[in-house]
This record gives C-alpha cells, structure tokens and sequence, in this order.
C-alpha cells in the first residue's frame, strides 16, 4: 500500500506541474521542464484537429520530458513527438491500446525506460502492459532524472 500511495502522490504532483503555465523564458536554463499528459485513447489514426491541438500545446508549455498514458502505439506517439526533435520510451504491445510512454527532448538522452511490476501477480492492479513505467534521464551535464509514469 505505501508503494500505491507513493506512486499516486507522484503522479499527483507531476499533474500540478505539468498544468501550471510558465512560459518558456521564465524556467531557467539549468531546469529540467517535465510535464504528464493523459492523451485520453490516443491513437494513429487520430483526428487531425486532435492532434494540432496537442502539438499546441507541446509549443505553449515547451516541456523536455513528457510522461503519457492511454496511448496506442509508438507510432501514435510520433504523430505529436517526431523522432528528429524526441526520443520516446514505452512497451509497445500490439494487444494494448492504452499503454504508457515517455517522450525526451534531443539533447537529452533517455538512458532506459522498463516496467516497474512486471509480474503477472500485480495483473489485477496494472493489466497487461498498463504497468508504471520507469525512466531515468541524463543531461548533457551527466545529471540524472528519474521519471515515474
């Protein structure tokens, strides 16, 4: 139970920090922006108007590392994160449709990205690949971060 509360009481907070909106030249060079986002059954084959709308967002709040959840596929996530500007993280799993993901900004390196509870024995709390996922981050000044989704 602590654990649950733990990782609610991160989720939480992260949701307080993505929705508050500073704008790009008040956050300080030397900080790391990270926003969560529940994209709500985002899909490749989306509505294009959907997708403008979450590309302005991105714009507005100009994040470096995006946590999703209810996500289809990676290739649903290329469509707001292109690969040329962003590396993503997540288990995509062809039998999930609403999976969690990570989105880095190039010039940062997203060292590795695995499930929290993989054992089966946690399926009733996070089914199939609906897991935590686990991200650690590195800035070009070797600093690391750990993200939670």
């Amino acid at each position: 139970m602590p654990m649950k509360l733990a990782l609610l009481g991160l989720t939480l907070g992260l949701a307080a920090w993505g929705r508050h909106r500073v704008s790009a030249q008040e956050a300080p060079a030397d900080r790391l922006r990270v926003m969560t986002y529940n994209i709500q059954w985002f899909a490749e084959d989306d509505n294009p108007q959907r997708l403008s709308n979450l590309r302005t967002i991105l714009q507005d709040i100009r994040p470096d590392v995006v946590a999703v959840q209810e996500v289809q596929s990676r290739k649903a996530l290329e469509q707001i994160f292109p690969p040329s500007q962003w590396t993503i993280g997540m288990l995509d799993d062809p039998r999930e449709f609403q999976e969690v993901g990570i989105a880095v900004r190039r010039g940062l390196t997203l060292v590795s990205s695995e499930m929290v509870f993989p054992s089966p024995n946690l399926d009733y709390a996070f089914p199939g690949r609906r897991d935590v996922l686990r991200a650690v981050v590195r800035a070009q000044d070797n600093k690391t971060a750990v993200v939670y989704v």
